[in-house]
């Protein structure tokens, strides 16, 4: 007598692919999610004494057979994820809707397993089916397999459809607004920061129910995105005695009435050595007066003109994600500027608006000067200029001009910028030699 061999039965062996109705759909809490074709298969064996079957049944008794899936991956996103069986009947029709099954036409799907399903086959409950283990069944013996042994295959096709709710992504948290930045001593200054932006996004579909009736199961996703965006304000600072336009009697218009070469100032500024350290002994910040420039040189009771250059750069709204709205709007340059004077003796003397000379008020590039006013001198002599004017009394050092620059930009970013003038003498130690007039010699 042959050995006898144990050999144990699928129950409810699944053989499955995943068969998209129309895509991977969210819907509403609950709702149909995806549809899919499982085929299950129930085997029985006769041992090889020829008389015991396996415990899985013997041909003739009535079984129920209950799923037992996995969720898809492909269902990751969604949560309260269930399923239930829908159909036993799948047609050519049906079949061609779902999509297939293994890439296989109906014809090789209906040879291959569904022409093998059990008698008296039909759902029973949302995961489970009744069968008989009667008609035709796949043979799977095998070839090494005892004379008498016998193993049976009934495929039980199903349609599975998948229900759940959709985990909807909460928006990225709203941009912190970067910390207030103080008013910076530097050249230039950035901020950056992040928008959110938020767009809907239209997905057109179409489903099956299960009676094969295609409906319309399009659906609507949020998208989020928070790109960066900086801006920048940069700002120089000149200051312009005018001491470096040599007095041009034949051009007036090309030099000042103050004009003169620096070393007619200071005679020293042509030697290596300085011999002259100030009215008071102070040196000039042990800078040497060589190589002093000189339009930022000048007597007391003399002017010098102010001139900042602001830009303002940024790349805002240039990011939009493609199907974003633009959230608008612009953001100014410089709209404020103020310039606050220093005597040599680090004394506040006073604060003037500048105003724009080139652009205006909020561009990206402008030109800011001190307001034009009238000046009147010791003679009497009154003249319309852009100029600070020093006091006639204040001692040999630097004179200092601080200009604030505010109110710029998205952040209202601010810089300091600051710029010395070295006094040197007072305007009563020029002299001045000249033919009189024939009124003064009168």
């Amino acid at each position: 007598m042959p050995k006898k061999k144990t050999y144990k039965a699928l129950v409810c062996l699944v053989l499955s692919l995943v068969v998209l109705a129309g895509g991977i759909t969210p819907m509403e809490a609950s709702q149909p999610i995806l549809r899919q074709i499982y085929v299950g298969s129930w085997d029985i064996w006769l041992h090889a004494d020829g008389v015991t079957w396996q415990y899985t049944g013997k041909p003739g008794d009535q079984k129920d057979c209950t799923f037992e899936l996995e969720t898809p991956e492909s269902l990751a996103e969604y949560e309260n994820v269930d399923y239930k069986i829908v159909s036993t009947d799948i047609t050519e029709e049906k079949y061609n809707q779902m999509g297939g099954h293994l890439g296989l036409s109906y014809s090789e799907f209906y040879k291959k397993y569904y022409r093998y399903k059990p008698k008296e086959y039909q759902q029973m409950g949302d995961k489970t089916v009744s069968l008989k283990l009667a008609g035709d069944f796949a043979n799977i013996k095998k070839e090494w397999q005892s004379e008498l042994v016998e193993g049976c295959r009934w495929y039980l096709p199903v349609v599975v459809e998948w229900t759940g709710d959709p985990v909807l992504q909460p928006p990225p948290p709203k941009p912190k607004a970067p910390a207030k930045m103080g008013c910076l001593e530097q050249p230039s200054v950035t901020q950056t920061w992040e928008e959110l932006y938020s767009w809907e996004v239209y997905h057109p579909a179409t489903c099956y129910d299960e009676e094969g009736e295609e409906y319309d199961c399009s659906w609507t996703e949020t998208k989020w995105a928070m790109p960066t965006y900086s801006e920048t304000l940069s700002a120089s600072i000149s200051v312009n005695t005018k001491q470096g336009i040599p007095t041009d009697p034949d051009n007036p218009k090309e030099s000042d009435r103050e004009s003169r070469a620096s070393w007619e100032i200071i005679p020293d500024t042509q030697q290596r050595t300085p011999k002259y350290s100030g009215r008071q002994g102070t040196p000039y910040k042990d800078i040497s007066i060589y190589g002093w420039d000189p339009n930022e040189v000048t007597r007391a009771g003399y002017g010098f003109e102010v001139t900042v250059k602001t830009q303002y750069t940024s790349d805002w709204e240039r990011k939009v994600p493609d199907g974003a709205s633009a959230h608008g709007g612009t953001y100014k340059g410089a709209t404020k500027v103020t310039a606050h004077f220093y005597n040599t003796a680090g004394r506040f003397v006073k604060s003037v608006s500048m105003v724009a000379t080139k652009g205006k008020p909020g561009d990206k590039n402008i030109t800011w000067e001190l307001p034009e006013k009238k000046h009147v001198f010791h003679d009497g002599e009154k003249i319309w200029e852009r100029k600070h004017y020093t006091d006639i009394d204040d001692k040999d050092g630097y004179y200092e001009v601080v200009v604030y620059i505010e109110e710029v930009g998205k952040h209202d970013l601010c810089l300091i910028r600051e710029k010395e003038v070295a006094i040197y003498g007072s305007m009563f130690d020029d002299t001045h030699t000249r033919i009189a007039t024939k009124d003064e010699l009168r």
